[in-house]
């Protein structure tokens, strides 16, 4: 694969440059034409920051979406678009992967009450809330607190089996008939 000229690389780079300064003033075919360009990129910063793909690959969503609000404050004098992009991307990675996952909430009775509140705060449904605890109340403190730490903290079955200490399938099987359990309650 023979190596770009110096032309075609300050040509790339102005249009990187066009796409960006597009996106800071709104424009969503600029903005998906910029993810196209500079994902492949930012993914890697992404990758080696978080050692892991699929981690990576959430974490470059959330990167695209700081791109499009922070895209106003990018200053094509003082720098070029994909070293503020890359700066961008590990500074917001470097900022998510300090915060220790899953050591934000305690599950005693009155938090996972709190934490449900919270979470159907918005909810159409206000019963729906009520219905939830009282479901919740129905399951195994082991299940209850699998069932909080996977879709209150967003922890994966890994990430759950290292905690618990159990075996991984064991925890997917427990958070599995959980969930049945959950939504035959709700039913």
């Amino acid at each position: 694969m023979p190596l770009p000229s110096d032309a075609q690389a300050i040509d790339e780079t102005s249009a990187v440059t066009a796409l960006l300064l597009a996106t800071a003033k709104g424009d969503r075919g600029a903005f998906e034409a910029l993810y196209r360009a500079a994902a492949p990129t930012l993914y890697s910063v992404c990758l080696r920051l978080a050692r892991d793909r699929d981690r990576a690959a959430d974490l470059l969503q959330d990167v695209f979406v700081r791109i499009w609000q922070k895209a106003p404050l990018f200053d094509p004098t003082r720098g070029s678009a994909f070293a503020w992009m890359v700066v961008l991307t590990r500074n917001h990675v470097l900022s998510l992967l300090d915060k220790p996952v899953g050591a934000t909430m305690s599950l005693d009775d009155d938090a996972v009450l709190a934490a449900v509140d919270v979470r159907l705060a918005h909810q159409p449904d206000p019963g729906l809330a009520l219905d939830l605890r009282r479901c919740l109340g129905l399951l195994t403190e082991r299940s209850r607190r699998l069932v909080l730490l996977t879709y209150l903290q967003g922890l994966t079955f890994e990430e759950l089996a290292e905690r618990v200490g159990a075996p991984l399938g064991s925890v997917k099987s427990w958070v599995r008939r959980a969930v049945l359990k959950l939504k035959e309650c709700l039913a």
